[in-house]
Order: C-alpha cells, then sequence, then structure tokens
C-alpha cells in the first residue's frame, strides 16, 4: 500500500500552549459534563441508581468517542510519518548512488595507502622489538640468540620501504650491534658458568676425595695408637728403657695424631701442610720400626755375649770335671739346652751388667 494514500490532511501543530482542534468540540463539552456532574444522586432508591448508572454511561461514551478521534488522528500521523520516512530514503538511496561513485575509489586508495604504510610500520616495529631484546629480562641461551640475529639479518631492507627505508635500515644496524653485543655478553656468561660449574664439580670431587683420606689417615693413626697401647700392655714387664722407648713411641704417635688431626682440618686450604703431617707420621712410625730393630739387635747382642759366656762357664767346668773332651761336651751340652730337650732347663739371659763369672757353679 502507498504511504500517501492512507495520509489525510494533517492538522498543523498549533503555538505551544494552544489545543488542537481536533479535540475542541470535546473541551465544549467538557463545560456541560462539568455542570451535570454535580447531581447528587439518591442511591439508596432504585430510581437514583438507575439515574446514577445513566449519567455514568452517558460520560463514557464521551471518553468512547475522544478515544476514537485520538486513535484515528494518531493513526493518520503515522501514515503520515512512514510517508515521511519511505520517500526520504528513496531519495538518500538515489543520493548515496552518487556519492559511491567517487567515495568507494577514494576509500580504496585510502586503505591501500594505509596498508601499505602498516606493512612498512610491522617492519619497523619488528625491528625495535628485537632492539628491545636484550633488556627485556626474558634468560635466553646463546644459541637462540644466534637465531634471533641471523632472523635480523635476513630482513630485507630496499625501495620496497620507500620512504621507510632509511629508517628501517638505521633500526637494522642498531639492532645488528645491540644483538651481536648481547650474544657476545651472553656466551661469556655461558662459559663463566660452565666452568664454575665444571669447578664445583671438581672441589665436590676433590673434597670427597679428601674426606676419604682423612677417614683413612684416621683410622691409620688410630691403628698406631692402638698398637702403641697394645705393646705398651704387652711389655709392662720388659725393662725400663724398653718402656721408656715405648712411652716415647706413643708420645711421638700421640703427638702426630693429634698435630694430624689439627692440619686435615685445613687440608683444603693447605695441601702441603697435610702432606707433612704424613710425613711426620712415617717417620713417627720408622722410629718405632727402628727402635724395634734396635732393641731386638740389642737382645740378640746380649743373648750372644750369655752363650759366650756360658760356654766358657761349661768349657771350665768341663774341664774340671770330666778333664778330656771338655770343648765338644760343652759344646753337645749346650746344643741340647737349646732344643729343650732337658726338661727344666732352659738357657737364661744374664743381665748386661753381671758377668757369668758371679754364678754359683753349682747352681747352674
Amino acid at each position: 500500500m502507498n504511504n500517501a494514500a492512507e495520509v489525510r490532511d494533517i492538522e498543523v501543530l498549533p503555538p505551544e500552549g494552544k489545543k488542537l482542534k481536533l479535540f475542541s468540540e470535546f473541551d465544549k463539552q467538557m463545560s456541560e459534563l462539568r455542570k451535570n456532574n454535580n447531581v447528587v444522586f439518591d442511591l439508596s432508591e432504585e430510581k437514583g441508581m438507575e439515574e446514577a448508572k445513566a449519567h455514568v454511561r452517558g460520560v463514557k461514551k464521551v471518553r468512547t468517542a475522544l478515544e476514537k478521534s485520538r486513535k484515528a488522528a494518531k493513526a493518520n500521523a503515522l501514515a503520515y510519518g512512514r510517508a515521511v520516512d519511505g520517500q526520504a530514503k528513496e531519495i538518500e538511496g538515489q543520493i548515496d548512488e552518487l556519492i559511491l561513485v567517487h567515495e568507494v575509489p577514494i576509500q580504496e586508495v585510502e586503505q591501500a595507502e594505509l596498508d601499505r604504510i602498516n606493512a612498512h610500520e610491522e617492519v619497523i616495529s619488528g625491528l625495535i622489538e628485537l632492539i628491545a631484546l636484550p633488556t627485556d629480562g626474558v634468560p635466553r641461551a646463546s644459541d637462540e640468540i644466534e637465531a634471533i640475529l641471523y632472523g635480523a639479518k635476513s630482513i630485507y631492507i630496499g625501495p620496497d620501504l620507500e620512504e621507510f627505508e632509511e629508517e628501517a635500515r638505521e633500526l637494522q644496524s642498531r639492532v645488528l650491534a645491540e644483538l651481536s653485543g648481547y650474544l657476545e655478553k651472553t656466551q661469556r656468561q655461558e662459559e663463566k658458568d660452565a666452568k664454575l660449574k665444571r669447578l664445583e664439580k671438581e672441589q665436590a670431587v676433590y673434597e670427597q676425595e679428601s674426606l676419604e683420606r682423612e677417614a683413612a689417615l684416621r683410622r691409620a693413626v688410630d691403628l698406631a695408637a692402638k698398637a702403641v697401647r697394645d705393646l705398651k700392655e704387652e711389655e709392662e714387664l720388659s725393662a725400663q728403657r724398653e718402656i721408656n722407648t715405648a712411652a716415647a713411641i706413643e708420645n711421638a704417635a700421640t703427638q702426630a695424631r693429634e698435630d694430624l688431626l689439627e692440619e686435615l682440618e685445613a687440608e683444603r686450604k693447605e695441601k702441603e701442610d697435610r702432606i707433612a703431617l704424613i710425613e711426620a707420621a712415617e717417620e713417627a712410625e720408622k722410629l718405632r720400626i727402628a727402635n724395634d730393630e734396635a732393641e731386638q739387635k740389642a737382645r740378640l747382642e746380649r743373648v750372644q755375649i750369655a752363650e759366650n759366656e756360658t760356654m766358657k762357664a761349661l768349657t771350665e767346668f768341663f774341664k774340671v770335671e770330666i778333664i778330656a773332651g771338655a770343648d765338644e761336651a760343652a759344646s753337645t751340652f749346650l746344643t741340647t739346652i737349646r732344643a729343650g730337650e732337658i726338661p727344666n732347663l732352659f738357657f737364661w739371659e744374664p743381665p748386661s751388667c753381671i758377668g757369668l763369672s758371679t754364678v754359683d757353679k753349682e747352681t747352674f
């Protein structure tokens, strides 16, 4: 349906404060209605009730008429508005066609220019981001930085960038310089970290070996001390010289152990001192062995002296008692004693300060 056909005569809006002519008839009726509305009906009687209802119905009819007039006028106004919108839209479409003929090419050119600038600015932004990499606080390995540096070198900077070419070249030079310095710094740090890690590993191995050596040395010193104590217990009844020697060896071993334990605590710093202590312990052990050998030699010498004295005494004895063959008899008798073939008879080692000549021959 044509919107224009629906439109009837549209009343021109009156000045502000004035009413539409459409409702002038109702204004006239309102005076009469107000006047008649002042009537008081006797609702207690049927007649009064009917009159009151008839009055209300009459007023309602006026209201119904008002509503019909309002709807009719509004429908006409709405049709008018639709007609205005439709015709305006039709004309607007024709105007838009005239605009688009020129506006579309303009927009295409502007968009192409915007795309061109955006593409160039992306290259610039990418280079700026690369410049910020060394200071962004993100940890990177040297191989990752090398890959980034290779990518930065691969960025093509040429006439295609047009007015951005010079700026891009300057940025690329800065990027390469920054990334090269970043790479060198990272490589130096990695080398330093690797060296530190290697030293820490070597230090851990050295400390473990030191602990094992210390434990072995402590065991050796403890064993040496125990051996000294055992020797002391076994030789409590020995001569004073043996006691003094054992005590000296024990003191030397104890002192060496104490010195060694003190030096072992500082071995990590002074390895040479630890070696000196080890040598001191070894010298103490050599001293003990040398003393044992000297004592053994002294014993053997005393035994030999005793044997010689005994041989002489026996020879004299048998010369007196047997007369002939005394040397052979004494030698045989001495051999028999050594072999332990004569019960309750053993070879006695006399004190070094007492000669065999003082012994009673009959007691012997």
